[in-house]
């Protein structure tokens, strides 16, 4: 794997970290409000992005969170366009 499909898998953690925390602070929206979050990236962190979802999961049942595991270089690409 290059140096710029590891950056381009960190930069996608990155952003789905990013997007969590600001699903996090969603503020008052009500109590039967869902939301719903969806996002692709390096199959690398997919074990402990799962794991961590699905902890999120627990806490945060109105919030869903759908990773899929593509690959770096696929998520590299659809970035690009």
């Amino acid at each position: 794997m290059s140096f710029s499909n590891k950056l381009a898998g960190a930069k996608l953690v990155f952003v789905f970290l990013a997007a969590l925390a600001l699903a996090s602070c969603g503020g008052n929206t009500g109590t039967n409000s869902e939301v719903r979050l969806q996002g692709a990236g390096a199959t690398f962190p997919n074990p402990l992005c799962q794991k961590w979802l699905s902890e999120y999961g627990k806490l945060n049942a109105n919030i869903k969170i759908d990773y899929q595991s593509i690959g770096s270089a696929t998520s590299a690409r659809r970035m690009r366009r």
